[in-house]
């Protein structure tokens, strides 16, 4: 109904690293999201995977909500993005939502809501189809 579902507080998630390479950084867990919400909130279910290696931060949602609940993705950056496509990028951050493929990319500037509270940054929000997120984040390495 056009309100944002929060998340409980307090409320334990629990993340599982399932690869970890210190030589040369790679990471991949895989969290269980779906303790932050209450039951009947329209979310059923939120996992998350994190996958780093070669400079890239892959993140990989599935969640289950309910058919009147929409699901948004969203990355706060201290520079304004420019977004073209499924793309974003702030300073040397590049932004590529790989799943839905029907994304659509906005962004807020947060000193619109509370200028008194908030003096910079932005918000790249992401909503589509579907019950997935897949965002690959990676330094613009010219």
């Amino acid at each position: 109904n056009g309100n944002t579902i929060r998340q409980r507080e307090p409320s334990t998630s629990k993340l599982t690293v399932k690869h970890m390479n210190k030589t040369t950084g790679e990471v991949h867990a895989e969290a269980d999201l779906g303790a932050a919400y209450a039951a009947d909130s329209g979310v059923d279910s939120w996992t998350r995977k994190i996958d780093f290696a070669n400079g890239r931060l892959t993140v990989s949602d599935q969640f289950s909500k309910t058919s009147d609940t929409t699901a948004t993705f969203q990355i706060n950056v201290p520079v304004k993005p420019s977004v073209n496509g499924l793309q974003a990028t702030a300073g040397r951050l590049r932004v590529n939502v790989l799943e839905p493929a029907d994304a659509q990319l906005s962004v807020l500037d947060w000193s619109t809501l509370d200028p008194a509270e908030f003096k910079n940054g932005w918000r790249i929000d992401v909503s589509g189809s579907g019950d997935s997120f897949v965002v690959e984040l990676s330094a613009d390495e010219s």
